[in-house]
């Protein structure tokens, strides 16, 4: 099994929206850029998000 990152966005209505995956348990409460040149982009501080650390195996998500 290979930890992951589910990220969600809060919308408008305050639900949640899946965003991304990412491979590994992240550490930080906002989404982080993959590359350097992506730090400058504000939305990404001002977005509410939400994280679930979660298994994958075989391509499934396992909870």
């Amino acid at each position: 099994m290979e930890p992951v990152t589910l990220w969600y966005r809060k919308t408008k209505e305050n639900k949640l929206s899946f965003n991304h995956l990412e491979v590994g348990h992240s550490q930080y409460e906002k989404a982080q850029p993959i590359k350097p040149e992506y730090t400058n982009q504000s939305a990404w501080q001002k977005d509410q998000r939400e994280k679930k650390l979660v298994y994958m195996e075989n391509g499934v998500v396992i909870k």
